[in-house]
């Protein structure tokens, strides 16, 4: 079955109470990953099933968080990170594709890593890390995340740098948080992506 979802995610992630998470240090709630990874990889080994992750700012840490998890190899498929255009083309062979930091741009390249990696799940991820805005004037800490799936299952979700924000007026705003603490972010998000949509097949 197809499910969408489109939500505006503040970048300092809240628990059930409303409390914002934060370390010592201050920056957003790392480690929420570990949590997510191992629920995710004992529900791909139930169903036998395989991920692949195709993202942009994130750099990496999608994929690294999924495969910190022991046993790995039974549901990670492979991994690209395509940050540029000529990266897209030749590591996914995606000639063209919808404006960057979109939902439909994270679906292109989710799409095209799952027919390269032939796996059951892909996740696709496009955003703006910062600390400037991108060739487009999207602010930093904007993210367009995408998971595809078995039986058409499809969510999407965009990360907007608070909650105030929306897709008319995420221009010319100035950084929320850290580079790396948007990175951080944007793989935390997209791993609770992930976990949604399998938990809805």
């Amino acid at each position: 079955h197809a499910s969408l979802q489109r939500t505006c995610v503040d970048l300092q992630p809240q628990d059930a109470n409303g409390a914002r998470r934060r370390f010592a240090n201050g920056t957003p709630g790392k480690g929420d990953s570990t949590i997510l990874v191992k629920e995710i990889a004992q529900l791909l080994r139930q169903q036998s099933q395989t991920v692949c992750v195709a993202e942009t700012s994130a750099g990496g840490l999608i994929a690294a968080s999924l495969l910190a998890e022991p046993g790995a190899s039974a549901y990670f498929a492979g991994s690209v990170v395509c940050y540029s255009s000529e990266s897209k083309r030749q590591l996914l062979c995606l000639e063209k594709s919808h404006f960057t930091a979109t939902e439909p741009h994270a679906l292109d390249i989710a799409r095209a890593a799952q027919g390269k990696l032939d796996s059951d799940w892909a996740i696709g991820e496009s955003g703006v890390a910062g600390p400037t805005p991108n060739s487009r004037g999207v602010a930093p800490g904007v993210c367009a995340l995408a998971v595809i799936g078995p039986n058409g299952v499809k969510l999407t979700k965009t990360i907007w740098p608070n909650t105030e924000l929306s897709a008319a007026d995420a221009y010319g705003q100035p950084p929320k948080v850290q580079r790396s603490d948007a990175m951080t972010h944007f793989a935390e998000e997209a791993l609770r992506l992930l976990l949604d949509a399998i938990r809805k097949q």
